[in-house]
């Protein structure tokens, strides 16, 4: 069953219930924002509108999709040759900064080859690129005449094809790193409520998972490569893209239980059982608690390496001897304070998961 949500004299939700699909939850519902509003500059006033007049309250984010639609990229290269000279050349070609892993969609006519998207990360991955030809999706499929009154809005041209670049992020990559304090930031939707701050967004995750470089037949390593400029640079980038085990710098063992988590929530989601819901949310009750003793581990030692650092400077600097045993006895007592709130984390990180996962 559904019902429309109306704002004014159009339609801005549908909300829907009593699923048919007997793998989704009986008492489940549902909200779907209807596509002409996202291309609104209020769409996020109108999501909040929506969900005040339910009483709802978001909580976070599973997926989102951030898109940028263009003629060419920056310094006019054709998003159509880019992808050519990417696949098909050895020299004058681009490769990717991080996985150069791709699968490719086009069609093969009598005298030459169109290739219509590319995808790069796994549809699984924490955060997949799609660089696709929009016009055409909208010429064969359905066309959608709000999208063409956005891109004349934004001075695109009418007589080239325009081209998306779509991030893709699920629950795997809302991980981002404060520029400034070096923090642990997860995306939520209040980072996407203006279009400045939804351009912003889109480009900070484009300059990790949309870079690219020019080869080089002399060069050995990426490094050694001049990066090509397919987007505009945001000048005062806020925060990188970043993950749970990026940040904590843990080892091998955090990133597989992470994972792992996440996997068998895949895993059950696929399947119909007893208690099935209640089981996925105390799996991610339980990984929320275990990403929460990483997260307090991470600022202890981040506090330690920064107390750590301006001590030494001081001890090599100019100050006496007598000064020096007083930064070194604060070092001392303040390793001790990060040893107890480490094992403090550890204890209510053990306790939750005993209480969420009701285990002796």
């Amino acid at each position: 069953m559904n019902r429309a949500l109306v704002r004014g004299s159009r339609t801005v939700a549908i909300i829907a219930w009593r699923p048919l699909d007997k793998r989704k939850r009986a008492n489940g519902c549902a909200i779907k924002i209807v596509n002409p509003v996202l291309y609104c500059a209020d769409w996020y006033f109108i999501l909040m509108d929506v969900l005040a007049v339910l009483e709802w309250e978001p909580h976070n984010l599973t997926r989102v999709d951030l898109a940028c639609d263009l003629n060419y990229f920056v310094g006019g290269l054709r998003p159509d040759t880019f992808i050519r000279k990417y696949v098909c050349r050895s020299d004058a070609s681009y490769i990717r900064h991080g996985s150069n892993k791709w699968a490719l969609y086009g069609i093969k006519e009598m005298h030459c080859t169109v290739f219509d998207s590319i995808r790069w990360g796994s549809r699984s991955s924490g955060v997949s690129v799609y660089l696709y030809n929009k016009t055409k999706e909208l010429r064969e499929k359905k066309d959608k005449p709000w999208i063409r009154e956005a891109w004349n809005k934004a001075l695109l041209s009418s007589t080239l094809d325009v081209w998306r670049v779509e991030i893709s992020i699920t629950s795997q990559g809302l991980g981002l790193r404060s520029i400034g304090d070096d923090v642990l930031h997860t995306l939520f939707i209040d980072d996407l409520r203006t279009p400045e701050y939804l351009q912003n967004m889109f480009l900070t995750y484009a300059s990790r998972y949309f870079k690219f470089f020019r080869t080089d037949r002399d060069a050995k390593r990426k490094r050694d490569l001049k990066e090509v400029q397919l987007l505009p640079v945001l000048k005062d980038p806020k925060f990188k893209p970043t993950s749970i085990a990026e940040y904590i710098n843990g080892g091998r063992m955090e990133r597989i239980i992470s994972n792992k988590l996440f996997d068998v929530v895949e895993y059950l989601q696929a399947r119909d059982f007893p208690n099935k819901y209640e089981t996925i949310d105390a799996i991610r009750k339980a990984e929320v608690a275990f990403n929460s003793m990483y997260h307090i581990k991470a600022s202890c030692h981040q506090a330690e390496t920064a107390l750590e650092g301006a001590m030494v400077r001081d001890i090599c600097g100019e100050f006496g001897e007598r000064r020096s045993e007083a930064y070194l006895e604060r070092l001392r007592w303040a390793r001790l304070h990060i040893e107890q709130i480490t094992q403090i984390a550890k204890e209510q990180a053990r306790d939750a998961l005993r209480t969420t996962l009701d285990v002796p």
